[in-house]
């Protein structure tokens, strides 16, 4: 629990924190990706039974693993990782006890949680059909875990990309080391996280574009799109629909997987355009 709650503090181990990309401009950030050109890039999501690893287990993982050297192109997959998981004892307790509330107690539940877990497990498509929970799982979450670790490290110099890295890196540790490993098997691999990318990158490119005296009428729209109530998003979900990728199977491990991968082709292309620019300013005033 110490471990997420620093991780969330943005002072992760991991490559992949915030603070590694601050100051940097785009040319910049350009040659820090291109440092990683000799590691093996894997693209890595997990599903769980909710956002809270002491209570919740990981039900899903699935990771795809490409050269980066040809990522831009054709993303020249080599390897697919994809597994589920039984559920544990915990998360079978807390599904039937759920699952007996008065209809009246569960939308209670749902107005402070915002979802059940069987509403969680039927978005995240685990087998879910009404009631009737899929048995057919047979993996142990240590099991899962352990498995997706194999994958990884049957790779040479292996990085793992992640949307939100501070939710799925700590998560997965959490879950870990709760069954009795070591969370620096996972912990030691450096980490690529899309989100920070488009936060530190995307967004302030787009702003300084869309403004004078270049007044670009493409990121003028882009920001439309991203655009939320007093922010710009950067969710996968709301960048993916923004570049017509399409998002209809959005919290299935391995199609999240899938879309994260064009999602960061299309992004990488947009930021060509911000070579040479000055973007201090906007992202400056992002902090």
């Amino acid at each position: 629990i110490r471990k997420a709650i620093r991780f969330q503090l943005s002072e992760s181990p991991w490559e992949g924190t915030e603070s590694m990309w601050e100051n940097m401009s785009i040319d910049g950030m350009f040659k820090k990706i291109e440092s990683f050109k000799n590691n093996t890039w894997i693209f890595f999501d997990i599903e769980s039974t909710g956002l809270k690893p002491e209570k919740s287990q990981i039900t899903e993982i699935a990771a795809i693993a490409v050269d980066p050297n040809m990522f831009r192109e054709s993303s020249d997959i080599i390897g697919t990782f994809n597994m589920k998981s039984k559920f544990t004892q915990d998360t079978l307790d807390i599904i039937k006890q759920q699952e007996d509330m008065p209809e009246e107690e569960k939308e209670e539940w749902r107005k402070k949680n915002r979802m059940t877990v069987t509403d969680i497990l039927s978005m995240t498509r685990h087998g879910v059909k009404g009631s009737d929970f899929e048995k057919s799982f047979k993996t142990d979450e240590l099991s899962l875990i352990e498995s997706f670790l194999d994958f990884v490290e049957s790779y040479s110099n292996p990085m793992l990309v992640i949307q939100n890295a501070d939710f799925d890196m700590p998560f997965t540790s959490t879950r870990y080391e709760k069954h009795g490993g070591d969370p620096e098997r996972l912990l030691s691999v450096p980490v690529m996280d899309t989100k920070i990318i488009m936060k530190q990158f995307l967004i302030p490119m787009l702003k300084t574009l869309a403004g004078p005296p270049t007044d670009d009428r493409e990121s003028q729209e882009m920001l439309k799109k991203l655009r939320k109530p007093g922010y710009h998003s950067v969710s996968q979900g709301v960048v993916s629909t923004a570049y017509g990728i399409s998002a209809d199977e959005w919290h299935n491990a391995l199609a999240d997987v899938k879309m994260m991968m064009e999602m960061l082709r299309r992004v990488m292309t947009s930021l060509e355009k911000g070579r040479g620019l000055d973007i201090t300013s906007a992202q400056e005033r992002r902090r």
